[in-house]
């Protein structure tokens, strides 16, 4: 779905406890993550402007602080693109996010607290309704590494990875579906959580590793490309 099928009257810009530009900066990201504005499509700031109710000055602020998150691309004299992803990419992406995700499981399993164990258990809880509702999909799986890199309490860390999560949630948004990963995502993200709470900080690192391997031949899967990944 394009741009210009929205119905952009269904928006809603809160403006008056924010400012113009970061609100437009949650509604655009939210409008790329979901789909609505296809991977490689121009944006139009003129039309986008218009339809949020809003001048061109904070919509170009936004614009820029999504370029920052690697969601769109300014080209100079072409205009903003939501980003298109190659599997080099999309490879580039999972070695970082194995870099710091490895780590912070390992942290984790070192610093969490009561309250952040209870979040890790209901959010798997959460994810088994979900799989036996049959309505699991990549939300789930992001919220269980947010949870997982929160309890690290690392801002900086959590940052990076939550910004890692979007750009890899863009890049697999034409993938489809797949109930059987989705199963065995959420079987892994309970060997993962069971190292944490545990405060196995080892055996959460090497859960972790094998994880975000399995994801990224997923990935590569649904992207077309069969051959082994290059570790």
């Amino acid at each position: 779905m394009s741009g210009s099928d929205l119905a952009w009257g269904d928006v809603g810009l809160p403006y008056e406890r924010t400012t113009f530009s970061s609100q437009t900066t949650k509604v655009l990201r939210n409008l790329i993550l979901e789909g609505h504005l296809a991977s490689g499509e121009r944006l139009n700031e003129v039309e986008l402007a218009v339809r949020l109710g809003i001048s061109r000055g904070p919509l170009r602020e936004a614009l820029h602080r999504l370029a920052a998150e690697g969601l769109i691309t300014i080209v100079s004299h072409r205009g903003s693109f939501v980003r298109s992803f190659t599997v080099d990419d999309l490879q580039q992406l999972y070695e970082a996010r194995e870099i710091l995700e490895v780590s912070a499981a390992r942290l984790a399993a070192v610093r969490r607290s009561d309250q952040e164990v209870a979040a890790l258990e209901e959010m798997l809880r959460q994810s088994a309704r979900s799989l036996d509702s049959g309505n699991a999909s990549d939300p789930f799986e992001k919220d269980f590494h947010v949870a997982l890199v929160s309890a690290t309490r690392n801002e900086v860390l959590t940052d990076h990875v939550v910004e890692l999560l979007g750009q890899l949630r863009l890049a697999r948004a034409r993938s489809g579906h797949h109930p059987a990963r989705t199963r065995a995502a959420y079987e892994e993200h309970v060997d993962i959580a069971r190292a944490v709470i545990d405060g196995d900080a080892e055996t959460a690192a090497a859960r972790m590793a094998e994880h975000l391997q399995r994801s990224f031949g997923s990935a590569r899967r649904a992207m077309g490309v069969n051959a082994t990944p290059s570790r």
